[in-house]
């Protein structure tokens, strides 16, 4: 059926679309502002700007996007980090949105920061029209460990 113009599966549209650049990615903020790359993982102390960033391209609208957060090791769920909704694509085919995780996380309104320790996020995107209790219609992409080491 139709949509908008477009003629086809609606839900075939990729919205975790890595670019020439690989996203997404953990990362850290250069001096000028800019990711870098840290596909082996990285140690943070979440202090200041010491927090993990993640560039994320989006080549398709997203009706919600949520990042989790768990044990490297054990795989123990420590809820979310965020929750965003209707986000909209990227405008170019190189552009991306950079997300920070400062080491809190919510289960409801209460928010705690996770302990020192290695953690894995992941990244979970609804495609546009889809159905939340359809497997098929989220996309997902799970960081390298990220190391909480706060002084």
């Amino acid at each position: 059926m139709p949509y908008a113009g477009f003629i086809g599966d609606y839900q075939s549209k990729v919205v975790l679309v890595p670019t020439s650049a690989q996203y997404p990615w953990l990362a850290t903020l250069d001096a000028d502002g800019n990711p870098v790359n840290h596909a082996g993982g990285w140690t943070f102390t979440m202090a200041g700007d010491d927090i993990a960033y993640f560039p994320i391209h989006l080549d398709h609208q997203s009706q919600l996007m949520r990042m989790e957060i768990a044990d490297a090791a054990t795989g123990k769920s420590w809820h979310r980090a965020f929750q965003y909704s209707l986000l909209p694509r990227n405008s170019g085919s190189t552009g991306f949105f950079l997300f920070g995780w400062d080491g809190v996380v919510f289960a409801g309104k209460k928010a705690t920061p996770v302990p020192n320790g290695q953690y894995r996020a992941t990244v979970s995107v609804l495609k546009a029209l889809g159905d939340q209790n359809n497997p098929a219609h989220w996309e997902t992409w799970t960081s390298p460990v990220i190391t909480i080491l706060r002084p």
